[in-house]
């Protein structure tokens, strides 16, 4: 189960997903805009709604973007996506 199956499929919960699946990494906005299937221009405003809550860092000096694995919120975001992500694993090893 992916976010976009509880949340819908926003723009918003796409580049989080995306983002989630390997926090550490830096992403361009090529490359993310790609992975979540959007055009440039949309992945535009989703940043500028995610920059309002602090979770994304930019680097302009490599023009990259990643999550701010320091915010509080970011940290509670990246467990409750390991915890989904554990539930369908053991939903799965249970029913098979």
């Amino acid at each position: 189960m992916k976010l976009p199956d509880l949340f819908g499929n926003t723009a918003a919960v796409r580049v989080l997903e995306v983002l989630a699946s390997k926090p550490g990494l830096p992403w361009t906005r090529a490359l993310l805009a790609h992975s979540c299937d959007m055009d440039p221009r949309t992945l535009q405003r989703v940043f500028a709604r995610l920059r309002t809550l602090g979770v994304l860092r930019f680097d302009s000096d490599f023009g990259v973007v990643s999550l701010d694995l320091e915010n509080p919120l970011v940290v509670a975001f990246l467990r409750f996506h390991d915890a989904v992500a554990a539930y369908e694993a053991a939903k799965r090893a249970a029913d098979g």
